[in-house]
């Protein structure tokens, strides 16, 4: 696990920050809630109190949108506590619409148990035709909605690796650390010790599937998008032979993320997800099995080497 360093808080921020609740504190809340969300457009969506909606930003869970983002959604109204009715003196306010991803849904939905997730039922079914959206919403299983966030990241690919990113979303916030997107840097994740606005992210996370990893995304790829059961067969190649869509492949990339991360003054983690060989990815009980071993990389500087040294040659 990368080691804790010293919260380096944005200028005029320490004071703020000690001002709002921790981050635990606000995960100790939501575990206690009964929220409801929608799986709709590749996400998870929620109508939330302001107060709900504070507290799920600190913690970075979810993206506040637009209202008219959520257009044709039919989002429930969620509050902080165990009334999901929306009931109580947050009637009168507006309720703000937070976006989750597949791995923040299944975080919340699995590991804090504080979030069930609806989805629209087939077509066919005996609600008919005529009946209006939010009739038709059905409550998703734990295996159901893992299957169906699987799939999400499965279209048009060889393989879906949202077992990779959940598995290092729970790992690296269990550690404590709050992961966000690291696109802008050129990684998988960013780590903060609190909320961003309040402090420097110190890690940028680049996420590379292991050998088991790689053959289990791909056969629950299979399985879940065809219908099929096929297993692999001992010495068979599999997916280990295919392309790599995830981690550093070529020295060129370790060299330009590391050199970005210098600039940014963060420290490069890659982090290899693994699980044991058989591993049945199709279904939520493989999460057990998932291993993160995580790699610090540095950059060498000659002329900070020499400094410490002495000044020698």
């Amino acid at each position: 696990m990368p080691p804790v360093k010293r919260t380096k808080f944005k200028k005029g921020k320490r004071r703020a920050a000690a001002r709002q609740p921790a981050p635990q504190q606000c995960v100790d809340w939501l575990a206690a809630s009964d929220l409801r969300g929608v799986l709709a457009r590749g996400a998870v969506w929620m109508a939330c109190t302001r107060q709900l909606a504070y507290f799920l930003e600190r913690v970075c869970l979810g993206r506040k949108t637009p209202r008219a983002a959520a257009a044709g959604v039919p989002v429930f109204r969620n509050v902080l506590g165990d009334d999901a009715t929306g009931g109580g003196d947050g009637d009168a306010e507006t309720p703000v619409v937070v976006r989750l991803s597949p791995e923040e849904a299944f975080y919340m939905a699995h590991t804090l148990d504080c979030l069930t997730v609806h989805a629209e039922a087939e077509r066919g079914t005996p609600l008919g035709e005529e009946a209006d959206a939010a009739a038709r919403l059905v409550r998703l299983s734990t295996s159901e909605l893992w299957r169906a966030l699987f799939r999400l990241g499965a279209e048009g690919a060889e393989a879906s690796y949202f077992y990779v990113r959940c598995a290092a979303h729970v790992h690296f916030r269990r550690a404590g650390w709050l992961p966000r997107s690291g696109l802008q840097y050129g990684a998988d994740l960013v780590l903060y010790q609190n909320h961003p606005s309040l402090v420097h992210s110190d890690y940028c996370v680049v996420l590379c599937p292991g050998p088991g990893m790689r053959k289990a995304a791909a056969e629950a790829t299979r399985i879940l998008l065809a219908g099929g059961t096929r297993r692999w067969e001992d010495g068979e190649e599999g997916a280990e032979g295919e392309e790599e869509p995830m981690g550093l492949r070529r020295w060129t990339e370790v060299q330009a993320v590391s050199r970005l991360c210098v600039q940014v003054n963060k420290t490069l983690v890659a982090a290899t997800v693994d699980c044991p060989a058989g591993t049945d990815a199709s279904a939520p009980e493989c999460m057990w099995f998932a291993s993160v071993t995580e790699a610090r990389m540095s950059r060498f500087n000659p002329e900070r080497e020499v400094s410490k040294g002495g000044g020698g040659k």
